[in-house]
């Protein structure tokens, strides 16, 4: 979840957050779905554009959280 009050997120954390790969991340990022900062060479996500992203990627319906889905 994303987390009160945390401004800043990594693109590991991000990726973590989306239940996805880092590689998802930087793909959205350059696809200009996701702003982020560079940051020293590092790019870093604002907390307020995460919030804003997932709430506009479209729903897909109810999902099991990232921890507990299968793989297959």
């Amino acid at each position: 979840m994303v987390q009160p009050y945390k401004p800043i997120y990594t693109v590991k954390e991000v990726a973590e957050l989306l239940c996805t790969s880092k590689n998802v991340v930087y793909g959205f990022q350059n696809g200009g779905k996701l702003p982020y900062l560079l940051i020293n060479g590092s790019r870093k996500v604002r907390g307020t554009d995460l919030e804003n992203f997932i709430n506009k990627y479209p729903a897909a319906g109810e999902e099991k959280p990232c921890e507990q889905q299968e793989t297959s």
